[in-house]
């Protein structure tokens, strides 16, 4: 709706609504003229003070197609209102406080972690194995990126390019822990009573979605050399989910080896110019979409490891941009 569509409503108004003289009738004008400026209003309550010995005030009530009602208040009426104020308030404070805690809990923490911190899981050290696809991506070339576009612009950039993964990865069950720069570390939590393959499709499903939304960002960003690229690793694995800190500073993130495995695919990713990197383990639980690649020593583990990607990104060209 236009600011210039409200207009005459204001003008109308400030003139002393002179059309109506009556409180209701003009009351009842004012709604039907929101209404005709595409206002969804469905009920309206005014209640009015008065000077008078036996009623404290009025109430007119508005609904569409209605007469407005209007009833008295007497002043006993404001004695009992009066006498929950207090109790009232105080519980209307509490639950806004737990409210605001647990929307800034979500923001930067996400919804999983921030229920476990709110339930008193806020001890350093307190944490639990939980089994998971692991997601960690990461933006290619951002430290040139950094050198040559103006820092707004960079911080713009950015938040869009988080834009084109977090979304998706809400919406099919992740959960994000942890923004690391340009990087981002999200879990898809496997348990009992789920199934391994589907918890891996769904995370599969928002990697394509991811990378269908950085290739829609570049074609629309006017960022150089490129534009935007990035990488992803998928693994499955047991992590410790907890809190990890010193002193008073904790952190509730997710560590254990299968999360230091996802960090080397993704650096892999990198060096192959690929996209989207899996382990063995999250690979076989949806074979139709990878296919190995090759193995690979990674620092820290023993044994090679079998890398599989996608079909589609086979001729993709070396990269090593960061």
């Amino acid at each position: 709706m236009a600011s210039s569509d409200i207009r005459p409503i204001v003008d109308w108004l400030v003139d002393g609504a002179r059309s109506k003289m009556q409180a209701h009738e003009m009351l009842a004008e004012l709604c039907e003229r929101l209404v005709g400026c595409g206002i969804p209003l469905w009920r309206m309550a005014v209640f009015v003070r008065t000077l008078h010995p036996h009623i404290m005030g009025r109430r007119f009530v508005w609904r569409p197609g209605a007469d407005i009602e209007v009833h008295n208040a007497p002043f006993d009426l404001l004695e009992a209102i009066e006498s929950i104020v207090a109790p009232l308030a105080r519980v209307a404070e509490i639950r806004a406080l737990r409210r605001t805690a647990g929307n800034l809990l979500d923001t930067y923490v996400g919804n999983s972690a921030g229920e476990r911190i709110l339930a008193g899981q806020i001890r350093r050290g307190h944490a639990e194995a939980i089994h998971a696809a692991i997601w960690l991506s990461d933006m290619r070339g951002f430290t040139l990126l950094a050198d040559r576009v103006p820092a707004q612009a960079l911080v713009e950039l950015l938040n869009d390019y988080f834009d084109c993964q977090v979304p998706a990865i809400l919406e099919h069950g992740g959960e994000v822990l942890k923004f690391m720069g340009d990087g981002l570390l999200a879990i898809f939590p496997i348990g009992n009573e789920r199934d391994p393959a589907e918890v891996c499709a769904r995370a599969l499903a928002s990697a394509y979605e991811a990378r269908r939304n950085v290739a829609a960002l570049n074609r629309s960003t006017r960022v150089e050399a490129g534009g935007v690229r990035f990488g992803l690793a998928l693994h499955v694995g047991d992590v410790l989910y907890g809190n990890i800190g010193g002193g008073d500073r904790l952190d509730f993130t997710c560590i254990g080896a299968a999360v230091n495995l996802a960090a080397r695919l993704e650096k892999l990713a990198g060096k192959l110019g690929r996209v989207i990197l899996a382990s063995h383990e999250f690979a076989r639980h949806c074979e139709s979409d990878f296919q190995p690649i090759g193995k690979f020593p990674f620092a820290g583990f023993a044994a090679q490891q079998t890398v599989f990607g996608v079909p589609d990104e086979a001729n993709a060209t070396l990269s090593n941009a960061r």
